[in-house]
């Protein structure tokens, strides 16, 4: 009886406290709450959500897909029975994605696409809607990151990132957006716990996270009249090679990840929890009960958060450029 209470008040709690919809607070995230009776709850769900196909029909149009976190969703997605449509800078990585899928079984094409032109977004959504017929969720997830100080990061770097994370962002839903109200559809926004607190070293991308966070929050106001809902994922470290760049935003392999492993979620994972925010339309999705944590303690005592970031921040990758055989980082993946 007593698990039930604590489940029932911190689900009343935790909306107030995050700032987000009673639907959007997920007990699971909080580990004092993963009672023997929950975890099996949270199991027979997700067996129950694996045996039918919620997004049978739909098609899913997705920006960053070429790796990380936008690679796993259509996987995920293309699974359940979407057709998905992977849009990116990287022709062979998405190719071998739709591949993958289809070899799977799924519907996938591959559009090559950057989300900063607005051009090209035209012409990938174009190609999405004659292939299928039309684009019922777009998701938002391409992006880039510039570690170092604000004074460290080259100017060209600076337009970049926010050509991509903001602009492009922005870009993407507004060209998709007519089929999506015309669908009653969804869109996805994916941004960072970071868009609610920081890290030092990481000024630009938190920057535009918060930017995200602001912009789905409006999108979900002006749109809920016209029956589309938008969804906003705040994910946590995420393994992808996002954090193995210098601040020129150079990937080289040989850098290692600055994130302790308990800290960084699978892509898979990830990606499978924003197919359940997706089916069951939520506002709002805040991964890990440390995420969760962080965006409460920002919240209620910001000085702290601060602080205790100053105290565990990461050893950032402030080696020199490697050389251009080592590849450009620009990763598509939030």
């Amino acid at each position: 009886m007593n698990r039930y209470l604590v489940r029932f008040v911190s689900c009343l709690l935790a909306p107030a406290l995050l700032g987000t919809d009673l639907i959007c607070a997920d007990w699971r995230s909080f580990p004092f709450l993963e009672t023997s009776v929950f975890q099996s709850e949270a199991l027979s769900t997700s067996s129950l959500f694996h045996t039918h196909a919620p997004l049978l029909s739909h098609v899913v149009f997705i920006t960053g897909a070429s790796s990380g976190i936008g690679a796993a969703l259509a996987r995920e997605l293309a699974g359940q029975g979407a057709s998905v449509v992977l849009a990116a800078r990287r022709q062979d990585r998405l190719n071998q994605v739709v591949q993958e899928i289809r070899q799977a079984g799924g519907r996938a094409m591959a559009v090559v696409c950057d989300v900063a032109v607005e051009s090209q977004v035209e012409q990938a959504v174009q190609k999405a809607v004659e292939a299928f017929g039309g684009i019922d969720i777009v998701v938002a997830n391409a992006g880039i990151g510039a570690p170092g100080l604000l004074h460290e990061v080259p100017l060209d770097r600076v337009r970049h990132i926010i050509g991509v994370n903001i602009l492009g962002t922005t870009i993407t839903i507004a060209t998709a957006l007519p089929q999506i109200m015309a669908r009653k559809g969804q869109i996805v926004i994916i941004g960072s716990v970071m868009g609610f607190c920081t890290l030092p070293g990481w000024s630009l991308y938190t920057m535009t996270k918060h930017a995200l966070a602001g912009l789905a929050k409006s999108l979900y106001v002006d749109l809920k009249p016209f029956g589309v809902n938008v969804l906003h994922v705040a994910p946590p470290y995420v393994r992808t090679e996002f954090r193995q760049q210098d601040r020129q935003g150079h990937f080289d392999q040989r850098l290692k990840d600055p994130v302790p492993g308990w800290m960084v979620l699978p892509a898979d994972k990830v990606a499978r929890r924003i197919a359940d925010a997706i089916d069951a339309r939520k506002r709002e999705v805040i991964f890990s009960w440390y995420g969760n944590a962080a965006v409460w303690i920002s919240r209620l005592f910001p000085w702290a958060v601060s602080g205790l970031a100053g105290l565990a921040s990461f050893k950032r990758n402030d080696q020199d450029p490697p050389s251009a055989s080592a590849g450009d980082a620009t990763r598509e993946a939030a």
